[in-house]
């Protein structure tokens, strides 16, 4: 196979004054200029004899972190040069270029100054945090990002880039006519993305993750002439290599390279592999992670299909019933997955039913991290079938998830994994017609703060029963923030107050550590409201009545 080798980027780091001395430099921002010193690496190739040097793009952001480990922004002024002069992010206005790559900059807050020192510095900025994506872009005879990592050990004022993996690029040919691709996932016995920690200035990744090449979605013809697609990977030996190209109209063909063949990717290095895809079928999707986007947006996507307002705050009252679906190989219109989902996801919604259904061609859906506010202000929603589709395994808060759905009669989430979950906030908060919620899978022993349970069970006048499980207890009680109620609530929104009693399943310590809670107002009836009795009964046999300690108001 050919081997192309890229250009190291050298960043000199100058000082705006012509003065070094630190009382000088000290609360003053520093930028940084890129030079290409040698060929080994990016941010956009450009033909040079005997490989490609490596021009910035204007808007490139790297991140530049220094001994106190906070990562300060900075982002390209120019482009399409192997220099660029590389200035402090200004989130003010001041210098915010209008093509800045914004996805470069992952989640990290960054500062927007520094002083002289020791520096590392990575690109792109994402990287800083230590993951290398799941999902990158395809750029057409080009590659979107390849990452890499610097420090100013040798010289304070000039950072030695180098790429810290490697370059795969997949030369692509079909005898099938009509084919576009929309994406290319790879997976092997080695992780391609996910977290990683450096190792001589190499990403050793943690895990088997995959990595995805997004097409987008008009997707890239391919024919019987190869097509380039290029995707950056860790340094490493991979066999086991498995490449699923996935066409615009939901047809899928899989290439699995045998297990004894190897391919190794060096550092700094592109690795041709020329690949002929003919036969496409229905998506395979074995072992690959069908991943929902994250709450929020899926919450303002399906209110905008359903004609509402577009905030996730806005109340909807057009869809009726949500519907799960896996296992199903139909291509929708709608995509609904999260850039890191391995397998497409899909919905529609029924108007004159006021249906929406979600589906994917996957065992299951996980829910992004971020699972908060995804059926948040649905009042028409009256049930939602095949909950147990969604996996929670990797979701880290349920904040605000089902908060005023006002018709919505009962919620099983017994399914849902709570492994990884520090914040239930107002999760189901102003559920106004709910009567009975199963939490019987919740692991509430875990939860550091009482911040992380306020607001949960407050305003739903209707609620009859709550089933807890072997977890749902706290050794160390503490009381969540109106939990159940506040003393100024009108006893008609009152937790229990339709039914006028409550009946909790639980352990015998999840009983009292409830007592202590602002269950206690519910069962007073503080503030001069009416007594709501409220029951516990032993979750497992259901028969043992605990009769707890109640805490004072």
């Amino acid at each position: 196979m050919k081997k192309i080798f890229y250009s190291i980027l050298a960043i000199a780091a100058v000082i705006s004054t012509a003065s070094c001395a630190n009382e000088e430099t000290a609360g003053r921002a520093i930028n940084f200029t890129g030079v290409t010193a040698q060929l080994d690496t990016r941010t956009e190739l450009s033909p040079a004899d005997g490989g490609y040097n490596i021009n910035w793009i204007k808007g490139d952001a790297i991140a530049v972190v220094g001994t106190d480990g906070n990562p300060m922004l900075y982002v390209a002024t120019s482009g399409g040069s192997t220099v660029t002069t590389f200035k402090p992010y200004d989130p003010s206005g001041n210098f915010s270029p209008e093509d800045m790559d914004v996805d470069n900059l992952g989640s990290l807050s960054f500062p927007t100054r520094a002083e002289a020192g020791q520096y590392k510095a990575y690109y792109p900025a994402s990287i800083a945090g230590g993951e290398l994506p799941a999902v990158q872009d395809y750029v057409e005879g080009n590659i979107h990002t390849v990452p890499m990592i610097a420090d100013n050990s040798n010289d304070p004022t000039t950072f030695n880039f180098k790429q810290i993996g490697g370059i795969m690029k997949l030369c692509i040919s079909t005898s099938a006519s009509g084919v576009k691709v929309r994406s290319i996932s790879l997976s092997a016995d080695q992780g391609l993305s996910g977290a990683c920690k450096m190792e001589n200035d190499e990403a050793m990744v943690y895990g088997t993750d995959g990595v995805t090449l997004d097409c987008g979605e008009e997707g890239v013809a391919i024919s019987s002439t190869a097509v380039p697609f290029h995707i950056s990977v860790p340094a490493n030996t991979y066999s086991g290599l498995v490449i699923r190209i996935l066409t615009t109209d939901n047809r899928m063909s899989v290439i699995k390279l045998q297990d004894n063949t190897v391919y190794t990717v060096k550092r700094s290095e592109l690795r041709e592999i020329n690949l002929s895809a003919n036969n496409f079928g229905a998506p395979e999707w074995t072992d690959r992670k069908a991943v929902l986007m994250q709450g929020v947006d899926f919450n303002e996507t399906i209110k905008r299909m359903a004609g509402s307002i577009i905030q996730q705050s806005d109340s909807d009252s057009n869809i009726k019933t949500i519907v799960f679906r896996t296992n199903d190989n139909t291509k929708g219109e709608v995509r609904m997955e999260d850039p890191c989902s391995e397998v497409p996801v899909y919905a529609a919604y029924d108007k004159a039913t006021g249906t929406l259904t979600v589906w994917t061609a996957a065992d299951v859906i996980y829910t992004g991290r971020n699972a908060s506010a995804l059926f948040e202000g649905l009042a028409a929603l009256t049930r939602i079938d095949n909950l147990a589709a969604l996996n929670t395994s990797e979701a880290d808060t349920f904040y605000r998830m089902f908060h005023g759905c006002s018709s919505l009669k009962s919620v099983d989430v017994s399914t849902f994994s709570t492994e990884n979950i520090v914040d239930m906030r107002s999760m189901f908060y102003q559920m106004s017609s709910c009567e009975t919620i199963d939490v019987s899978s919740f692991d509430i022993t875990r939860l550091a703060t009482e911040r992380s349970m306020d607001y949960m069970f407050r305003e739903l006048p209707k609620l009859k029963e709550i089933r807890f499980g072997a977890k749902g207890e706290h050794s160390v009680p503490f009381r969540p923030s109106y939990f159940f109620c506040a003393s100024d609530d009108t006893f008609s929104v009152r937790t229990s107050s339709s039914p006028k009693k409550l009946t909790i399943y639980c352990t015998k310590l999840a009983a009292s550590w409830l007592a202590d809670t602002q269950l206690r107002w519910i069962n007073s009836g503080y503030s001069g409201k009416t007594k709501i009795p409220v029951t516990f009964i032993d979750y497992k046999d259901g028969v043992t009545v605990y009769k707890p300690t109640w805490a004072g108001n």
